[in-house]
């Protein structure tokens, strides 16, 4: 993860799609891919090096790097 840090109480409501981001999860589980959907409860994300996709609730998160996703 890089130094462009977003702790979960002060993400946004933005994001931009298509774009990469990289999450940390409450049980240490780093993921990184694609974002393909934004809601309220979560994200979907894509890992296209695995041909894989990946719902991700939105409490599981602690940090997230690259772009804030929630508020």
């Amino acid at each position: 993860m890089d130094d462009k840090l977003v702790k979960r109480d002060q993400f946004a409501i933005y994001w931009i799609p298509k774009a990469e981001i990289h999450v940390e999860l409450e049980n240490g589980t780093r993921l990184s891919g694609v974002i393909r959907e934004v809601s309220e409860d979560g994200i979907l994300l894509h890992q296209p090096h695995r041909g894989a996709v990946i719902w991700v609730r939105k409490d599981q998160v602690i940090m997230a790097s690259n772009m804030p996703i929630w508020i």
